[in-house]
């Protein structure tokens, strides 16, 4: 799938199920109120008393449910994955949101300090293999006790099962599902270290289901008088080219020169998972890419040891995964549009758990809007907006309120559309964006305040033309 449309073919009503069609309506009418003003507090986003009433009584339905929520969202774009041989990709992460000094506080639990409250959401989005977003497949929350923080010792022997790090299983299970569904769909689960698991390892029971982990544990190897890292350490350097990384201080691309190495290796399976494993043995694909500049004292450094259940025989295929796995920022970028970039969920103040779990996934189907206009544009820009869900009079109402307000020489222009780019562009310049060499394109945070400020624009146009 090359393009991804930004307004579900099917809507979230059809596909909701929370026992009342009157609560699976609502759950569009929220996110549509939602993902059009994803800048503002609810009451504002829903316009009037009553649907800021009916928002806040729908987070606090017991019959609504996060899981339920996700579910109905996954459910628009799922559908849309054609039966064509492609493949997909599967970012999983955990994002924490912080609700100390809020009215959920004394509901939730303890983050990294006791004192410091709120829960963890673990999140798995999907990517398209032109590196678009289409939704959220799976999503979990976890609210800590208190009475198991500071006792990492006694969760270590706790079954599986019961640990925090069985979420990372789950989510990978949620892709194996999917590939069952489509025979010809390939699924690459992408995560970072806290997916090094031996029982994700083990889970794995279709060629189809791939992952691209970077590893945080020197394995065990069999047939080797060294562990893993020694062995992809000993291993030649194959190549030596730059891969772009985002600067941890200034969050800037940049580039960065490394040298490659790969390599097969077998990792022995830990005893505890032998029971739920076919083998007591993994073959895997095991790569690395150094930063060719030597260490220096505060300033970061890139070495990564990446495992891959994909062939890599080749050059060009290690230096595919390595793509792979630097894609992974997507799904942090998603992470920060919720947080602080435009959603900014941690500003609600609702007082329990359960509300604030639903209010979390209601915004993450809101922020998709957003998120995908800003991607599409990025990684695609000459798509035409015809085919991400914006209509003529929206481009129509956009460009003559910048011609007489900001820009003259911008004009609507009905034989040429806009590409996804240009449109983007123009959203921002609304909101004072203006583009230049070093960021063509706004951020999440300026483009959800332009989606904001245009739907004010476009309801007074629509009203306008509705009395006259």
């Amino acid at each position: 799938m090359d393009t991804i449309e930004i307004k579900e073919k099917t809507g979230l009503s059809e596909n909701a199920d929370f026992g009342d069609a009157r609560l699976n309506k609502r759950l569009e009418i929220i996110t549509d109120h939602l993902s059009d003003a994803l800048d503002s507090p609810i009451p504002s986003a829903a316009v009037n008393w009553a649907t800021t009433k009916a928002t806040y009584r729908f987070f606090d339905n017991k019959n609504v449910n996060p899981q339920a929520i996700i579910e109905a969202h996954s459910n628009t774009f799922i559908p849309q994955i054609s039966d064509e041989p492609q493949r997909i990709y599967q970012h999983s992460d955990t994002v924490d949101f912080d609700y100390t000094g809020k009215k959920a506080a004394d509901n939730l639990g303890p983050l990294n300090y006791i004192n410091r409250r709120g829960l963890y959401t673990h999140n798995s989005l999907i990517i398209n293999s032109s590196w678009q977003p289409m939704g959220m497949l799976h999503q979990t929350h976890n609210v800590r006790d208190d009475d198991g923080f500071g006792k990492s010792a006694a969760r270590e022997k706790l079954p599986f099962e019961q640990k925090e790090s069985y979420r990372w299983k789950t989510h990978f299970d949620k892709g194996q599902d999917l590939v069952k569904a489509n025979p010809n769909l390939e699924v690459v689960y992408v995560a970072d270290r806290e997916a090094d698991i031996m029982e994700l390892f083990a889970a794995r029971t279709n060629e189809n289901m791939h992952f691209v982990i970077r590893s945080k544990h020197n394995r065990n190897l069999v047939g080797e008088d060294c562990k893993l890292w020694e062995k992809i350490d000993q291993s030649p350097i194959t190549d030596t080219y730059a891969i772009k990384v985002t600067d941890v201080v200034t969050k800037k691309k940049k580039e960065v020169p490394v040298n490659l190495r790969f390599t097969d290796v077998t990792i022995q399976l830990s005893p505890r998972t032998y029971s739920s494993a076919k083998s007591l043995q993994v073959n895997l694909s095991v790569i690395s890419v150094e930063q060719v500049a030597p260490k220096q004292p505060n300033k970061p450094y890139i070495k990564w040891v990446i495992l891959t259940t994909l062939p890599v025989r080749t050059v060009e295929e290690a230096r595919q995964i390595i793509k792979i796995y630097t894609k992974r920022w997507l799904i942090e970028r998603f992470h920060f549009l919720l947080k602080s970039g435009g959603a900014n969920v941690e500003e609600l103040q609702l007082e329990t758990a359960a509300r604030i779990q639903n209010a979390i996934s209601t915004y993450t189907i809101a922020a998709m809007k957003v998120f995908k206009l800003r991607y599409i544009a990025e990684n695609q820009p000459n798509t035409p907006i015809s085919e991400i869900g914006i209509s003529v009079e929206e481009y129509l109402v956009l460009y003559d309120f910048i011609h007489e307000k900001i820009d003259s020489r911008v004009c609507f222009n009905p034989d040429h559309i806009p590409s996804a780019e240009e449109f983007c562009i123009a959203m921002a310049s609304i909101v004072g964006f203006l583009p230049s060499k070093r960021q063509k394109l706004p951020g999440l945070k300026v483009l959800a305040r332009a989606v904001d400020k245009f739907t004010l624009i476009f309801d007074a146009f629509t009203v306008f033309m509705s009395m006259n």
